[in-house]
């Protein structure tokens, strides 16, 4: 059970992690008006920092790395299932482009 819940852990952190950085990349990219920001964000110029947001993404990946480096049974696991995902969706589009080829050649 305790295999499971740091794989679980290693995951939620890890997901946590990589949207606050896709958040800090659409504050940087997406320029339009937004309905809310994290506070504090301080101007410079034309440019918006947003400390609040950089703070939270720096406590998360801090905490990720240390994960990471503590869970070596979650970190090793990840390893394997994404190595087993990757194969697996790598063989399945082979497939869907072999199909596809295989229609094109018949017309």
């Amino acid at each position: 059970m305790i295999i499971l819940g740091e794989a679980y852990a290693f995951g939620v952190i890890w997901s946590f992690t990589f949207n606050s950085l896709a958040m800090l990349v659409l504050r940087w990219k997406y320029h339009g008006e937004r309905g809310w920001k994290v506070p504090p964000n301080i101007r410079i110029g034309n440019t918006e920092v947003p400390i609040g947001l950089l703070s939270v993404f720096m406590v998360l990946l801090s905490t990720a790395l240390v994960n990471l480096f503590t869970k070596s049974i979650a970190t090793v696991s990840g390893i394997v299932f994404r190595r087993r995902l990757l194969h697996h969706l790598q063989r399945l589009r082979a497939a869907i482009n072999l199909r596809r080829h295989a229609l094109t050649a018949r017309r």
